[in-house]
């Protein structure tokens, strides 16, 4: 329907539609299309916007909106197509075309907002308070949508070590398979990290995984792709794996029960005093499956 109307045949495109039931059963797919159905009901609702038609497509506009508003995880395709569905069907209908009016106030700060902009962002920065009381007043006769974004990182040392759906172990070993306490290594040591994980589920096979490992300053990697070492550490093979100066990215899959074992070869290369950030793995394409270990202070001795 909205590809006969963009080709002008509007008739055409209503009478596709004219009889059609607005039922989207909950699905999700993080393999070949990351479809779903909050990305069918976006399709949908900017096809209501390419033909106008504001009372149709209202609905379907407080549902995205709902979606996009509640305190879970969404997928980025999910986002972008309900975004620009939204701004299409606004743009479209005109539907609140007549801006908006509030006041609002966090912590001591307080301010007024006038404008004729669909979309007002506020940055406030700087708060440091663990609770701090919000209050919006909506001075419009129209609907207001308000969201409260909080970005930050935790303090080093203060992160949590946490798991839902996935399960991650760490080792560090040297080069017998014995245990090595990394809390204080000698300079010139030679060791690896052991990174295996396992998918707890006996049924779901889980795609698109990526492990983000993070080293100290004071430690260096060794890249055994370039130095013909690769036999010897290789336990399982990733689907792609980006070895960087400070940091390996790993991406791959499990199976319903599967572990994976990723091995690093690292060296203790500079005195002082370092911080090991925290270990991520997690579901590229599903917020509830992850799993991270907390970062600690790692000493290299001279």
């Amino acid at each position: 329907a909205a590809a006969y109307a963009l080709a002008g045949q509007d008739e055409t495109a209503k009478n596709l539609i004219k009889n059609i039931q607005l039922n989207f059963t909950p699905f999700n797919d993080d393999w070949h299309t990351f479809g779903s159905d909050i990305r069918d009901r976006a399709l949908a609702l900017e096809t209501f916007g390419i033909l106008k038609d504001a009372d149709k497509g209202l609905e379907l506009f407080n549902q995205l909106s709902a979606i996009l508003s509640e305190k879970q995880w969404i997928g980025s395709q999910d986002i972008a197509w309900s975004l620009k569905s939204i701004h299409r069907f606004l743009k479209g209908t005109g539907v609140f075309s007549q801006g908006f009016q509030c006041s609002y106030s966090i912590a001591q700060i307080s301010d007024q907002l006038k404008t004729e902009d669909k979309i007002k962002l506020v940055d406030i920065n700087g708060l440091k308070s663990e609770k701090l009381p919000v209050k919006v007043e909506n001075q419009g006769s129209g609907k207001l949508f308000v969201r409260i974004i909080m970005k930050g990182i935790p303090k080093a040392g203060e992160e949590q070590s946490t798991e839902n759906n996935l399960v991650l172990k760490v080792e560090y070993l040297n080069s017998k398979g014995e245990s090595v306490d990394i809390s204080k290594l000698k300079q010139g040591t030679d060791f690896r990290m052991e990174v295996t994980i396992t998918n707890p589920d006996k049924l779901r096979h889980i795609r698109n995984i990526a492990l983000a490992q993070m080293i100290p300053s004071g430690w260096e990697i060794l890249n055994t792709r370039i130095n013909d070492a690769v036999d010897a550490l290789v336990k399982d093979i990733p689907d792609y794996q980006d070895i960087r100066d400070d940091r390996v990215y790993t991406y791959f899959e499990l199976k319903p029960g599967q572990s994976k074992t990723f091995v690093i070869a690292l060296n203790a290369s500079y005195a002082g005093k370092y911080y090991h950030p925290v270990i991520n793995c997690e579901a590229m394409y599903d917020g509830n499956i992850y799993s991270r270990k907390k970062g600690m202070w790692v000493e290299v001795i001279e």
